[in-house]
C-alpha cells in the first residue's frame, strides 16, 4: 500500500520493534522515531508543521534495510 503523503499520524502497535517514518520515498526526507507501542497523533508538530500528510515512507527497526 502506498502511503505517499496520505500519513498525518503515526500508532505503532507493535510492542517490540520500532518504527521510523520518512517525508520521501525509500527511507529518505525528514524522519521521525517511534519507540515500541508509541502513539504519535500529529505529524504537523514535527518539522515546525510544516509536513502534515507529508509522510512516505516507513521502517521498522526489524528490517535489515532501514537506515541506522
Amino acid at each position: 500500500m502506498l502511503i505517499d503523503n496520505t500519513i498525518s499520524s503515526v500508532k505503532n502497535r507493535d510492542y517490540i520493534n520500532s518504527i521510523d517514518v520518512f517525508t520521501g520515498q525509500n527511507y529518505t526526507g525528514l524522519q521521525v522515531h517511534a519507540d515500541p507501542g508509541l502513539d504519535l497523533w500529529d505529524m504537523a508538530v514535527f518539522w515546525d508543521g510544516a509536513t502534515d500528510d507529508a509522510i512516505s515512507s516507513h521502517c521498522f527497526s526489524s528490517n535489515a534495510y532501514c537506515p541506522s
